[in-house]
């Protein structure tokens, strides 16, 4: 019970947004490969309604058919969604980790090594195609996506290969532990 709430606690913690009061203006969004015509603003990076994550991949036109140009835009786009995510994580990851672990804590660095090195390794589960958009030039443009939902189900992915199987409940210890001072830190801000 104690892993599924740290996992919960530690899942939101990876899951926090950011936000920002300034409004970023896409109204002139225009193709990269067509500079005089404007593009959607998803093609810009304009952040998609529903979409926790999002990368855009490219194909340039070609003999092969729309299939290929579909599929060459949207591993594109699922290799810069996995960076992403990985730069995301290791982030996060290097806040919580970043104080002091001393004494019983200590052990626990290599844990965190595991986690970090599977992150730069692991690939993105339940992505999925959310737009592709022809440019005028005949090139093609693919938004590959993961929702809120997604994210966290790659979250947990992340921590299930990282459990330390020759000490799982030191692992489970360090995860409570973390998920108890996120909550304490999440309590001092509400005061």
């Amino acid at each position: 019970m104690k892993l599924k709430l740290c996992t919960l606690v530690l899942s939101t913690l990876f899951s926090g947004c950011a936000s920002t009061t300034e409004k970023i203006n896409y109204d002139h969004c225009m193709f990269p490969d067509a500079p005089k015509k404007s593009a959607p603003g998803w093609i810009c990076d304009q952040p998609v309604e529903g979409l926790y994550m999002q990368a855009v991949g490219y194909s340039a036109k070609l003999a092969s058919g729309p299939g290929m140009m579909k599929d060459i835009a949207a591993a594109e786009a699922r290799n810069q969604l996995a960076t992403s995510f990985s730069t995301d994580v290791a982030s996060k990851l290097t806040r919580v980790t970043s104080e002091k672990l001393a004494g019983p804590q200590s052990a626990s660095t290599d844990t965190i090594e595991r986690i970090q090195k599977n992150v730069s390794a692991m690939e993105i589960v339940n992505s999925k195609i959310y737009r592709t958009q022809y440019s005028p030039s005949g090139n093609m443009y693919v938004l590959i996506g993961i929702d809120a939902k997604a994210y966290e189900q790659n979250i947990n992915k992340l921590l299930n290969q990282s459990v330390d199987t020759e000490n799982p409940e030191l692992y489970r210890k360090f995860l409570l532990q973390e998920a108890e001072a996120a909550l304490d830190k999440a309590a001092e801000k509400l005061k």
